[in-house]
């Protein structure tokens, strides 16, 4: 095949097709815990996040909530992936593999905010969220004053962690904020640098995103065994939670995220009727289970 504007544009529409081809096949599930934002520039300020809302009886003037000092920023890091074709497999029309590898590179940004979104979950246990704690963490302040407590939203153990999180609201407990979607274009034409320098046409995806935390009241995580002693503690932790004014925040959590590791335990749990004991499951279909190898070792 000759190294033609013309045949290169061709060859890109037919890698194109694999690209696109790799990223239908994906069935994501980030979205089941995170919520989109799209972003307009380099970074997004989330100066919404403090206190979940709550309506009150109104009695006297109007008590504002003023957005927090401590703005919450994520920032869109850059990611890529490129395809390197050698000009001689172009032109003597050896380029079969070369739609494998596009299918893979369409799953590859299909699967980037999978990636970032369980990677920021795994990392709550390290990450700072709007209130300045870590996501999960045993100090998250509420109230104010002499009113103050410090709430936990974290269980100790020495296992691989599981996550019990509230996504039946309005808003889910993490984001994926998306600058920039990845795609699949051909650098430069056939005669350029790179062509004359390394005998290679190349084609490259780009992509911008970040992933986050909205408001830390709607997970619990643990490393401790996965029972139904622990499961009933989180379930009570976040059923529990509160506003600034003790008011209760309804929140009911609804899915258990597991590793490979806690599996098992997870299905018993929440679809058997029955305990190993005989007794009943008092915790049968209480939330959805989503078993994901991205928490793999958290």
């Amino acid at each position: 095949m000759d190294l033609t504007p013309e045949n290169v544009r061709n060859f890109g529409v037919t890698l194109n097709t694999h690209f696109q081809a790799g990223i239908d096949s994906v069935e994501s599930e980030w979205s089941k815990i995170a919520d989109l934002v799209n972003s307009t520039t380099s970074r997004e300020t989330y100066g919404w996040l403090g206190d979940l809302p709550k309506m009150r009886r109104w009695i006297g003037d109007r008590r504002l909530k003023r957005i927090r000092e401590k703005l919450y920023q994520l920032i869109n890091d850059d990611f890529e992936d490129t395809i390197a074709v050698n000009r001689n497999k172009f032109e003597d029309n050896e380029l079969g593999t070369f739609g494998t590898l596009a299918s893979s590179f369409g799953r590859s940004v299909a699967e980037l905010p999978d990636d970032l979104v369980f990677e920021a979950l795994v990392l709550g246990y390290v990450t700072e969220c709007y209130d300045g704690q870590n996501f999960f963490d045993t100090e998250h302040p509420v109230g104010e004053g002499a009113n103050q407590k410090l709430v936990s939203n974290v269980q100790a153990g020495a296992g691989e962690s599981w996550f019990l999180l509230c996504t039946n609201s309005t808003i889910k407990p993490l984001i994926y904020q998306e600058r920039k979607k990845g795609d699949l274009v051909y650098k430069g034409d056939p005669e350029d640098e790179n062509v004359f320098q390394r005998n290679e046409l190349i084609w490259g995806s780009h992509a911008r995103a970040a992933a986050g935390y909205t408001f830390w009241q709607m997970g619990f995580a643990s490393k401790a065994e996965l029972n139904a002693d622990n499961y009933e503690a989180a379930r009570v932790a976040i059923m529990s939670r509160t506003d600034d004014e003790g008011k209760p925040l309804n929140l009911k959590p609804n899915l258990l995220v597991v590793g490979p590791a806690n599996e098992r335990k997870g299905l018993k749990l929440l679809n058997n009727e029955r305990t190993d004991a005989g007794a009943t499951n008092e915790y049968q279909g209480t939330a959805e289970l989503l078993s994901t190898t991205r928490v793999t070792g958290g």
